[in-house]
């Protein structure tokens, strides 16, 4: 009796992506906020209230990796490695605040 096995390479999927991006849109909200009031008062103003805020769609790549993104036709980025353990997650906030 022969028999046969087949091996694949392990796969990885991150799966509490919910409760992470939760966390790093709020400690990029704060970094976005420090920033701005550091420009407004190197420029001698006062920084006021955010009044428009966006955010990019998360990213997630290999660690490390110089991948160019690909994006689908609706332009969500596709992560398409599921090969290696270690992943960067990003993020970009962009926030518009007024000058007192």
């Amino acid at each position: 009796m022969i028999i046969q096995f087949q091996s694949y390479a392990p796969e990885y999927h991150y799966t509490k992506l919910a409760d992470l991006k939760v966390t790093m849109l709020a400690e990029a909200t704060k970094d976005a906020t420090k920033r701005a009031k550091m420009i407004a008062e190197n420029a001698g103003s006062k920084l006021g209230d955010l009044s428009h805020a966006n955010i990019s769609d998360i990213t997630i790549t290999p660690l490390y990796s110089n991948v160019v993104d690909d994006y689908d036709e609706y332009g969500y980025y596709i992560d398409k490695d599921i090969s290696s353990l270690e992943k960067e997650v990003t993020v970009v906030v962009y926030c518009t605040f007024e000058i007192k």
